[in-house]
């Protein structure tokens, strides 16, 4: 139906006279979300708006809910936790309220440990390149979570 005045006439016997009403037909619009979405971030990457995991054309003014309270609108991997953010879109009655969801993911930040040196004696032993400190990089790496590549800054050559 389009909306507009519609007159419902009821046809009066004589003498009474025809009565009439006026109906006004409104149509709101139906709220848009936007459409479910995931969200990969790294745990030590920085704040990003929870929009940029919805799909289509979301409406501005909705709000969010999920398992960390949202601030502007954004996602901090620093200070909240990841999994379901609902962003919902008050419907004007009779519409209902739209909502979609951003399932929010944080990959762990990869940590190749801290600067150093190793000095070798060029007729002793082999050294290590890499301290046991590391370990929990090594169990990354063991569980395909994290990938190594060596660059090689000097080259020692034995005479």
């Amino acid at each position: 139906m389009t909306p507009g005045a519609y007159v419902y006439t009821v046809t009066g016997v004589a003498p009474c006279a025809n009565a009439t009403a006026t109906v006004t037909v409104t149509e709101n619009t139906a709220t848009n979300a936007g459409t479910n979405g995931p969200l990969t971030l790294c745990s030590n990457g920085a704040s990003v708006a929870l929009s940029t995991g919805l799909g289509g054309a979301p409406q501005a003014g909705g709000t969010w809910a999920g398992p960390s309270p949202v601030v502007g609108g954004n996602y901090d991997p620093a200070t909240m936790t990841p999994g379901a953010y609902v962003y919902t879109v008050t419907g004007v009655a009779p519409c209902a309220n739209a909502t979609a969801t951003v399932t929010v993911t944080e990959n762990a930040a990869t940590n190749a440990g801290t600067n150093g040196t190793l000095t070798l004696c060029s007729s002793g032993a082999a050294g290590r390149l890499v301290r046991p400190v590391q370990a929990e990089h090594h169990k990354q790496v063991a569980h395909g979570l994290a990938q190594v590549q060596w660059s090689v800054a000097t080259t020692i050559h034995r005479r």
